[in-house]
């Protein structure tokens, strides 16, 4: 069968994990509601799903790293767009009890949140958000790849993928393949507002860290 008839039910199985591919919840806060603290639980979510994503596990182990620790800012931001959290919510309630000294990063929000809402108004079905993932996850133009011939190969699968299912899913919206994809360079334009956020702090940065290295390998 080819790779295009087997990949919706796949990912789809994918977002149902198994205990040993989910990352460890050491280190999260229990009943902080604070921005910083929910962008977190996005991202280990989404560490979750690229676990048991059949193109992750394709890739070498040291490539399943270095290209996690490029997309991790994107793929957070994918993760609060589609958490059970109101996250707009949590984003006016955070600028409005922050400090002088946090005011700094009113602008660096306001994007985020712009981003969260373009993102959710997509209203992806597990198909689509997780040929998102895998779209964003897989850059062969980065540095230090141990085989960039193959994470390209992939990507350009993936697309394909994405493209042959929304044919049909999607069969009376033919624009539906250019929105999914237009919707990424949103997400990577906010990229240093997110790092900026999540790791604005020595516990951030040990957290981001630790999921960043709970790969496959």
């Amino acid at each position: 069968m080819q790779m295009t008839d087997v990949l919706p039910t796949r990912c789809c199985k994918s977002m149902r994990l198994s205990p040993e591919n989910k990352v460890p919840q050491q280190g999260f806060r229990d009943g902080d509601n604070s921005l910083h603290n929910l962008l977190l639980h996005a991202l280990a979510r989404s560490v979750s799903r690229l676990n048991s994503n059949y193109f992750f596990s394709c890739l070498h182990p040291s490539d399943q790293t270095t290209l996690l620790k490029a997309a991790w800012r994107e793929i957070c931001l994918l993760g609060a767009a589609y958490s059970p959290i109101d996250f707009s919510l949590h984003f006016a309630v955070h600028t409005s009890k922050m400090s002088d000294n946090e005011k700094k990063d009113a602008d660096a929000i306001r994007r985020i949140h712009d981003a969260v809402v373009a993102c959710h108004s997509l209203n992806a079905d597990p198909v689509e958000l997780w040929f998102m993932d895998t779209i964003m996850f897989l850059r062969p133009d980065i540095g230090n790849l141990v085989d960039s011939g193959k994470v390209r190969t992939l990507r350009d699968r993936a697309q394909v993928s994405l493209r042959n299912y929304l044919s049909k899913a999607q069969a009376h919206n033919p624009a539906r393949f250019g929105q999914v994809l237009l919707l990424l360079p949103i997400l990577c334009a906010v990229a240093g507002d997110v790092e900026s956020i999540v790791v604005g702090s020595d516990h951030g940065k040990n957290l981001v860290s630790k999921l960043l290295n709970f790969t496959q390998h």
